[in-house]
């Protein structure tokens, strides 16, 4: 008999800021799967909110629901507020049905795998949650897999291992679909039989061998996609602090661009040492010629903006 695996735990976590949700969401906090982070609620004082990719930020203004909006760097007052963060990766989790009666009543215990996402972040966070997502998830398997291994002999239940249960994953989708769960995968991973049971089987056929090679095979399929996931994770976590640094580069250069504006409306000269200087001059009234008509004009005084160059930016452009 293998021994069981440690079962997935989904939760609602308390984070700080939702920008650091991407990388939390690939770890297990004390045995438990995060699904949902709901960030500390913003000071009156904090009006810049960045929101990273790879998750649904779920914001509300005021207390009341605004919806998922899209990544980027938000500058709003402390009433619009990221009330969930919700994870859009493919999930493994991992459930144990025991004492499963076969079709001669011999009792065994099977442990299935499954892949999900969230489609709906908002149907999901308000309709059912992650806990109670996850008892819905539970009761609707272990039924399912008590009914499929009913009618069995314990003969066919030894072959169940690495199955992929198309009813099964039918089945769980009519449940969870309505709340915006899209289960994605179900395998049977491993049955364990009775001692007394399994030692006789084992006596007669290649079971133990077969048993070995099937579950070295579902390590290494899970592994990879755990680095698979592991890749994306590090991708979006890349993505994000380019976005970051791009957004806060824009936002810093436009408060120049404005600042420089609001100067030179006034009156005042900029100065930036070593790059040039930004002025305003005075154009005195003056004649001038239509160039259709060839015919004098008066040209009315006006006040135009002028650029010179500093000593550094004109010797690094002519180097």
């Amino acid at each position: 008999m293998s021994q069981d695996r440690a079962e997935t735990n989904l939760v609602l976590l308390p984070i700080h800021r939702p920008i650091t949700a991407s990388g939390d969401f690939g770890w297990e906090v004390q045995g438990c799967t995060p699904l949902v982070f709901a960030p500390d609620k913003r000071t009156y004082t904090h009006h810049r909110n960045v929101l990273p990719t790879g998750v649904d930020c779920i914001m509300s203004h005021s207390g009341r629901l605004v919806g998922v909006v899209k990544p980027g760097v938000y500058w709003r007052s402390h009433r619009w507020t990221v009330s969930y963060v919700v994870n859009r990766q493919h999930i493994p989790y991992h459930l144990a049905v025991h004492q499963c009666p076969t079709l001669d009543n011999v009792r065994v215990s099977v442990q299935v795998d499954f892949l999900f996402h969230v489609a709906d972040s908002v149907r999901f966070v308000f309709g059912i949650a992650p806990e109670n997502m996850e008892e819905l998830l539970r009761a609707t398997q272990a039924e399912t897999v008590r009914s499929l291994v009913r009618t069995m002999r314990i003969s066919q239940v030894r072959d169940m291992r690495g199955l992929d249960g198309e009813d099964m994953l039918i089945t769980l989708n009519d449940k969870l679909s309505p709340y915006g769960i899209h289960i994605d995968s179900v395998t049977i991973s491993n049955v364990d039989l009775p001692q007394d049971v399994a030692e006789s089987l084992q006596r007669t056929t290649a079971f133990e061998a077969q048993q070995k090679l099937l579950e070295k095979q579902h390590v290494f399929q899970m592994k990879l996609r755990d680095d698979e996931q592991k890749l994306k994770t590090l991708a979006q976590e890349r993505t994000n602090e380019r976005t970051r640094c791009q957004e806060e580069a824009k936002k810093a250069l436009e408060a120049g661009i404005e600042a420089i504006k609001a100067a030179l409306v006034a009156g005042d000269k900029v100065q930036l040492v070593g790059f040039g200087t930004f002025a305003v001059t005075k154009k005195p009234a003056r004649e001038g010629i239509n160039p259709a008509t060839k015919q004098k004009i008066k040209i009315a005084a006006k006040k135009v903006a002028k650029f010179k160059a500093g000593a550094e930016l004109a010797d690094a452009v002519n180097k």
